[in-house]
């Protein structure tokens, strides 16, 4: 019964081609759009949210003339300590320097990556451990330590990158003493991390500015009500600051930091990705309303053979799942064009999006969500437009008057007259 629904269905849908082609290509289209849309916000929103405790983790940010925004991330290293010392509320506090450095392997090109400047409490608080060799870059400039991706990436692996040498846009040589875990999917992903006798002077002054603050507060702490405690804390620098430190400082999520107005390095504007997804959103609306209407057009034009079909003895039980295949033949067709399209379009998409990870487990995800949309669609028709049902039984009248066959349309009113 199934193979013969599926291939009364396969016919009906090569019978009427510009409608089957425009359904299809509709769908999967919109189906390509609304994937791509949905995949770059989830990527997007959930930076920095794999660590442990991430709600937990806060940048302060700091009030600055200089800044266009009125703030800054920067603060002395030392801010770090006074905050770890002062206030019971800090579990742990970091200071950090994340800028973008570009280096290459001898006789290569340079590639870009991030640099970190710190110390250890960077590895405790984000998670990123020690994979090969050992921690002399935290002590001496002339080592630097990569990230399991950089090394890879220079040298092939991890191993192989221990004792070699990689050289600075500066033409600074630098030895490799270690390979890090790496930081994914972080506002601080970093593929060198190196200058520890730079930090280690710079930490114990007030007047180098230019370090990332990260506190982890304890659970039990509001945000809100900290900020307002450092705030009238009056804490002070040196003699050689006048302002409070704490005046007016914000605290920002991490998690949140990567489309707030304090990240001055934001590629592109959420706005943007919420426009992009709407547009897919729309695409998938459209093409629905085009898709059904299309079918209730082809429905209304096959009712000849909906009534042959009902004198012959089918029940409307089975005119339901011979139509109901039907449906579902050419919505799986979009679907599978669908992804060609996806697989066509991932690799562009890719690099101008930096979304990583396989697309087919979460594509399939969203494929059966707008399955089910599909069928809610076709319920809600079938409650606002005549029901198949009256439709075979105006189809036999019709037919047992006229047996030659004739042109006939249903009036769409209350009474559902047909005319002939």
């Amino acid at each position: 019964m199934f193979i013969h629904c599926l291939k009364i269905a396969a016919r009906n849908l090569m019978k009427y081609k510009m409608q089957t082609v425009v359904s299809i290509v509709g769908l999967a289209i919109g189906f390509t759009c609304f994937a791509l849309s949905t995949m770059w916000i989830r990527h997007e929103i959930t930076f920095d949210t794999q660590h442990k405790d991430a709600e937990q983790l806060y940048l302060l940010a700091f009030k600055s003339p200089l800044r266009s925004n009125g703030y800054d991330v920067g603060e002395s290293a030392l801010v770090a300590d006074l905050l770890k010392n002062d206030f019971p509320e800090v579990k742990e506090a970091c200071a950090f320097s994340y800028y973008k450095e570009k280096i290459k392997r001898e006789g290569e090109e340079l590639i870009e990556v991030g640099e970190l400047m710190t110390d250890t409490c960077f590895m405790q608080m984000f998670g990123t451990t020690l994979l090969e060799g050992n921690f002399d870059f935290l002590h001496n400039d002339d080592y630097v330590a990569l990230s399991e991706k950089t090394a890879k990436q220079l040298f092939g692996s991890a191993t192989a990158a221990i004792g070699k040498e990689i050289i600075t846009q500066y033409d600074t040589k630098k030895s490799v003493a270690a390979v890090l875990k790496d930081l994914p999917h972080s506002n601080f992903e970093f593929g060198c991390w190196g200058n520890a006798a730079r930090f280690n002077r710079e930490c114990k002054q007030w007047y180098y500015t230019s370090y990332i603050i990260c506190i982890k507060l304890s659970k039990e702490t509001s945000a809100d009500e900290f900020q307002e405690k450092l705030r009238t804390s009056g804490k002070r620098p040196p003699k050689h600051r006048d302002n409070l430190l704490f005046e007016d400082v914000k605290l920002i999520p991490l998690t949140a930091y990567r489309y707030s107005m304090y990240n001055e390095e934001r590629d592109i504007k959420f706005q943007y990705l919420i426009l992009f997804s709407s547009v897919g959103a729309l695409i998938i609306f459209v093409s629905l309303l085009n898709f059904l209407s299309l079918f209730l057009t082809r429905l209304r034009m096959r009712a000849k053979e909906v009534a042959l079909r009902k004198v012959c003895g089918s029940s409307t039980l089975s005119l339901y799942g011979l139509f109901f295949c039907e449906y579902t033949l050419l919505i799986l067709l979009s679907g599978l064009i669908g992804m060609v399209l996806l697989e066509f379009s991932y690799p562009t998409f890719r690099s101008f999006t930096g979304v990583e990870g396989g697309i087919y487990a979460e594509s399939l995800s969203y494929f059966g969500g707008i399955l089910i949309l599909r069928y809610l669609f076709c319920f809600l028709s079938s409650i606002i437009t005549p029901s198949l049902a009256a439709l075979c039984e105006a189809s036999i009248l019709c037919f047992a008057r006229f047996p030659s066959g004739c042109n006939c349309w249903l009036a769409c009113s209350s009474s559902s007259a047909w005319r002939c």
